[in-house]
């Protein structure tokens, strides 16, 4: 979970807390939607149904924002582009019936009152959706809670505290009305927030499959998204791939041999070359497999857009940039699973070996580096 990236469906400061004791950072976008119920519905269905909606709304206002410019437009095609995972969640109190917020002092002695001395069930629903993709989870965690007897007068001090009025229950485990909870039956952080180690193990149940969009001749997506690996393009249905020409002060570009673990091409020398994740802009895909592959961390603005083309043979679409770095090969990182080793060669020597077959590149090759060079 600590290399996804992750969108917390909630502004809660305990549900905050607790992904960053657990060493998330989440990104925080508050759902919007209306939290009205179908009639009838159980204690379990009814959190489970709301942390859903919450992460559908979260995951239509990330697809909306993609299309605007500024910091929020940035993260949110990021969060398309890694397939971010968005997690939401609803608690309730359950004691014969849903017991919510309360509305007003009125209501939260009440509440508190018909609980004093009894059992009630602390429900919570949690909702992983992953943005743009099918993989869903969703579940709900029961803890029982049982309360000590308490006084009016303990009670009317309590809620003169600002502690109670915006929660469940109205009452926090952790807080001040915590001396008045005898014993537990389950998990803790159920009650305080939401249940950690349960997200924790269904977001590992959860596939972690990569998908690719289908796109016209025209670069245009059809809506269509298939599995990686598991889709042949054919006909008028084309694929999206980006490559990085990364050169250094010397004028001298940076050639990686693929590793042989690799599906595609293995063993073979080539440019940075990534195929476009679904949801994922060309520009966005670039900086992230640079990253990925080498361990660099460009700014989109950092890359210059160099060359469009069309390889009617296997249907792809490539769109290339240029990348001027100026640091030192020490700093470059390889993931041994994708690259075997790496080079910077002058234009010279990358002419003869593309001329000798050594470089797998294709015919508009020598118009690209000519394009460089008037750059």
């Amino acid at each position: 979970m600590k290399n996804s990236m992750i969108i917390l469906a909630s502004s809660s400061p305990r549900r905050i807390e607790m992904m960053k004791e657990n060493g998330i950072e989440p990104v925080i976008i508050k759902p919007t939607c209306e939290e009205t119920l179908p009639p009838g519905i159980t204690g379990e269905d009814a959190v489970r149904f709301l942390s859903l909606k919450k992460a559908f709304d979260v995951e239509e206002k990330i697809k909306a924002g993609a299309e605007t410019e500024g910091e929020f437009g940035d993260i949110c095609k990021e969060a398309i582009s890694r397939g971010a995972y968005i997690i939401a969640a609803d608690t309730i109190v359950y004691k014969e019936e849903i017991i919510g917020k309360p509305k007003d002092r009125e209501d939260a002695y009440n509440i508190l009152r018909g609980l004093s001395g009894k059992e009630h069930y602390v429900i919570t629903g949690v909702s992983i959706v992953r943005c743009g993709k099918p993989e869903k989870r969703s579940f709900a965690e029961v803890t029982k809670v049982f309360f000590k007897d308490y006084s009016d007068d303990e009670l009317n001090a309590y809620l003169d505290t600002d502690e109670p009025y915006d929660k469940a229950g109205a009452y926090a485990i952790q807080g001040l009305f915590g001396k008045y909870v005898d014993h537990i039956e389950g998990d803790l952080n159920n009650v305080i927030g939401f249940p950690w180690d349960r997200i924790v193990a269904e977001f590992e149940k959860m596939p972690k499959k990569e998908y690719w969009d289908v796109y016209t001749i025209d670069c245009v997506r059809t809506g269509k998204i298939v599995e990686k690996g598991n889709y042949s393009f054919t006909g008028d249905e084309y694929q999206l791939a980006v490559e990085a020409w990364i050169m250094n002060d010397k004028g001298e570009f940076l050639i990686q041999q693929r590793s042989y673990e690799v599906e595609i091409l293995p063993g073979v020398w080539a440019m940075t070359t990534g195929r476009i994740k679904s949801g994922e802009e060309p520009l966005y895909a670039c900086v992230r497999e640079v990253s990925e592959e080498v361990g660099l961390n460009f700014e989109p603005e950092d890359l210059t857009h160099i060359y469009h083309f069309v390889n009617h043979s296997n249907n792809m679409i490539w769109d290339l940039y240029l990348m001027k770095w100026n640091g030192d090969f020490s700093e470059l990182s390889f993931q041994p699973n994708e690259v075997a080793q790496a080079a910077f060669v002058s234009e010279e020597d990358l002419r003869r070996m593309l001329a000798n077959d050594e470089v797998y590149c294709y015919p508009e090759v020598y118009e690209v580096l000519d394009i460089i060079n008037k750059l």
